[in-house]
């Protein structure tokens, strides 16, 4: 009897992996982030990250004929920026976000051509890497800081995927990358208010393996 059972178990997890259509590869591209605005008595600034390039990979696996689900890693190169009154300060930085996303195709498995959509949550992790700067310039809005700040994040994306041979698929995608504002990270000074939510573009296209 267990030796049954044991083989039942063996028999359904071969068929529902038989079943499924594996995918991982590397991505990159480049990412934009829109200014946020510091609005104080002395005027207003703005504030966030410089735009620049990504680097990452993805992992995942298609349950169904046209939903699947992935983790992705992408690697931001992103300077800390403040600007007001054609002055602009730079602290060297960068990002990182982690999120795991249900997609959902417009085509079936077996078609060459697959649009879809994507929808997670994860993590973005903004990191100052310079030194900085006590007298900083244009400090009566915000300090730019060496520190790393974790926020939770939701994501967004639309793409399509290409499959260039049976095991080969290429992708493109734009994807939105949504934390609250890391005001540790860009610290306002007295009397500056910092809320909302940052946005991350990340226009990228990659490559994967299909199995």
């Amino acid at each position: 009897m267990k030796l049954n059972r044991i083989s039942l178990i063996m028999t359904l997890f071969a068929s529902v992996a038989f079943a499924q259509q594996w995918e991982a590869g590397g991505i990159g591209g480049f990412g934009i982030t829109p200014d946020a605005t510091a609005t104080g008595s002395a005027g207003s600034a703005s504030i966030g990250l410089k735009n620049g390039g990504m680097l990452g990979g993805f992992a995942g696996a298609d349950d169904y004929a046209r939903l699947g689900g992935e983790a992705s890693y992408l690697y931001r190169f992103s300077d800390l920026k403040v600007s007001s009154g054609g002055q602009e300060v730079n602290l060297a930085g960068h990002s990182q976000f982690v999120d795991f996303r249900m997609l959902v195709h417009f085509a079936p498995r077996e078609s060459n051509i697959r649009p879809f959509v994507a929808v997670g949550g994860g993590v973005g992790i903004y990191s100052g890497t310079g030194e900085p700067n006590a007298a900083q310039p244009l400090n009566n809005f915000v300090a730019l800081t060496n520190t790393r700040e974790t926020k939770p994040m939701v994501s967004g994306a639309v793409g399509l995927k290409c499959k260039v041979s049976p095991h080969v698929a290429l992708r493109f995608e734009v994807r939105d990358y949504a934390t609250p504002f890391p005001n540790r990270l860009i610290a306002p000074a007295p009397g500056i208010a910092l809320s909302g939510w940052l946005n991350n573009i990340a226009v990228v296209g990659g490559i994967g393996g299909v199995f």
